[in-house]
């Protein structure tokens, strides 16, 4: 026979904090028989003798996984061992939970042999929740922070996005910390952030100068500081956006020739201030040598296909046969990349050193 357990569980959603609940009208008695088979299903529990805020953790991995539930007021062994301050949790819990992760969660209070307990009952959200700027996770019996490709990767599954589908997922980190300073020293005042998606870049240009005796190679080292919003930014800090003071752009570069990515292009432009990041050495170098879009769409066919014939150029750049063939001409005697092999309609082009 399964064995089952007895709870007699209040509801305090809508009770008043100093009211009594053994004697309150308001409160709704249930009696819970739960299985010990059903009890497997709380293996996507937690048990908490007593609540520290760092459990928040717990919650917001529970809302990115699966769900799950917290005891407060049990010990590891499921054994309850009582709150005193179970009222004052019973407020306190489901408003920390909203201002701090955006989330609501069950929150009930249970009794046992006259000893009170809290349950706190996470759903799981199909957007991604964040505790501080900071994403947890529940894999197995771990609750982790996810960092780094881990992050990139849960944020993509997220959104329903594939790596194939955004400009650089390595540079996803790259691409916040230029929103974050947009976000930091824009002027409020001016224009809008203008984002621009290309299929080779991504640029976000926001209104407002560089500060007095800070230039562009400054911003490529550590440097000093100079937020134009003071508030807007000691939010971002405390709320873990920023780990410290005049990295930003510097983490922007890091991070995109980490992932073998070219430098990020930093400008002043129109009044405000222009990040642009590239998908790919290969394409930026190409232009830079002074090919074109036609020439380097050519390239980047040979890089995946091996070679391409002059009927392949046209079509792949919807021209003439005489346009296909000046460009290929200039891929082999002026820039020197490609090689012609073979004569005729059979001829085709590779890549030198291929």
């Amino acid at each position: 026979m399964l064995k089952t357990e007895k709870l007699l569980i209040y509801n305090l959603s809508i009770m008043p904090k100093q009211q009594n609940i053994e004697n309150s009208n308001l409160a709704r008695e249930d009696q819970v028989y739960l299985k010990s088979s059903e009890r497997e299903e709380f293996g996507r529990s937690q048990y908490k003798s007593v609540w520290h805020d760092d459990y928040l953790k717990w919650v917001c991995a529970f809302a990115n996984a699966q769900g799950g539930r917290i005891y407060i007021g049990k010990n590891n062994a499921g054994k309850v061992v009582g709150l005193e301050d179970y009222d004052e949790l019973m407020e306190e819990l489901p408003n920390k939970i909203k201002n701090l992760m955006g989330i609501t969660a069950e929150v009930n209070l249970s009794q046992e042999d006259g000893k009170y307990f809290i349950e706190i009952i996470v759903w799981h959200y199909s957007v991604p929740i964040s505790l501080r700027g900071r994403y947890y996770y529940r894999s197995g019996s771990v609750m982790q922070e996810l960092t780094g490709t881990a992050l990139n990767e849960f944020l993509f599954k997220s959104a329903g996005l594939t790596w194939d589908e955004v400009v650089e997922p390595r540079a996803a980190f790259a691409v916040r910390e230029m929103l974050l300073n947009a976000l930091i020293h824009r002027t409020y005042m001016g224009s809008f952030v203008q984002i621009r998606v290309y299929d080779d870049k991504i640029s976000i240009w926001n209104d407002g100068n560089l500060p007095e005796r800070m230039n562009l190679e400054k911003l490529k080292q550590l440097h000093s500081s100079k937020p134009r919003n003071l508030i807007i930014a000691d939010v971002c800090f405390k709320g873990g956006l920023i780990d410290a003071w005049g990295r930003g752009t510097v983490k922007i570069i890091e991070t995109c020739l980490e992932a073998g990515l070219p430098e990020p292009e930093l400008i002043e432009r129109d009044g405000g201030f222009l990040v642009t990041l590239f998908k790919n050495n290969l394409t930026e170098q190409l232009k830079k040598l002074g090919l074109n879009e036609r020439q380097v769409k050519a390239i980047e066919y040979v890089k995946e296909n091996g070679r391409i014939t002059n009927k392949e150029y046209q079509t792949l750049n919807s021209i003439s046969k005489r346009t296909a063939t000046n460009d290929l001409s200039e891929l082999v005697d002026k820039y020197k990349l490609v090689n012609k092999v073979g004569f005729g309609a059979g001829s085709f082009y590779e890549l030198i050193g291929q």
